[in-house]
């Protein structure tokens, strides 16, 4: 293991060791699991009803509505793939992953990637609403967002995505910590980790809030 890889290890081994030294009422510690887990199925069955209404319903069928439904299923990836693990982990007490073996690394990786999928996903969608209903005021019968066209744009959205997602699948790793397992992001050894990880969160702080703000 390289310089930059311990120096992340052992960052991150810090903040482990202060959110387990940390300790809380578990009345409070229940509380929160529960508002939590609330908050996940409300994310999970109102997504997964928008997108029910609008492909039951033909006049809900419409460019601006497939663009909502196209974020309903980002947020519902959000709340399937990295809600629901992280109310596991509250369960268990800690923010240890389930082990540093094939499978262990394969999950880290895929949680980590589908979360900033979803959240790029997510951010584009929204910026594409912005445009669709501007075009909707300033030229109503141009249609510049038909249903055609946003079938397009919708694909587009998801290759973007996975794009910006895509370092994540390299990034995402499991390192022991006392002899046992957490995920966490680390560019070692292909990348020095302080600055590939400040590169990739300027470049996406700038393509994902500062351009579609």
């Amino acid at each position: 293991m390289n310089n930059s890889s311990e120096e992340a290890l052992n960052a991150s081994n810090n903040n482990l060791s202060q959110c387990s030294s940390s300790e809380r009422p578990p009345a409070l510690e229940w509380l929160k699991i529960v508002v939590y887990l609330f908050i996940v199925l409300l994310a999970v069955f109102g997504n997964a009803f928008v997108i029910r209404t609008v492909y039951t319903r033909s006049g809900m069928k419409s460019a601006t509505n497939y663009l909502i439904v196209n974020m309903a299923v980002g947020d519902l990836f959000m709340a399937i793939f990295n809600m629901i693990p992280t109310v596991v982990t509250m369960f268990r007490g800690n923010h240890s992953w389930a082990s540093d073996g094939p499978f262990g690394k394969i999950s880290c990786k895929m949680v980590i990637f589908s979360q900033a999928t979803s959240m790029a996903c997510s951010i584009i969608t929204l910026s594409v609403l912005a445009f669709e209903r501007y075009f909707a005021i300033i030229s109503p019968l141009s249609k510049v967002a038909s249903t055609a066209r946003t079938r397009w744009l919708v694909a587009a959205i998801w290759v973007s995505s996975f794009a910006s997602a895509s370092p994540m699948l390299y990034a995402a790793k499991v390192h022991l910590y006392k002899g046992v397992p957490y995920c966490f992001e680390d560019w070692a050894p292909a990348f020095d980790t302080k600055k590939a990880q400040a590169i990739y969160t300027i470049v996406a702080f700038v393509l994902l809030y500062a351009i579609p703000l």
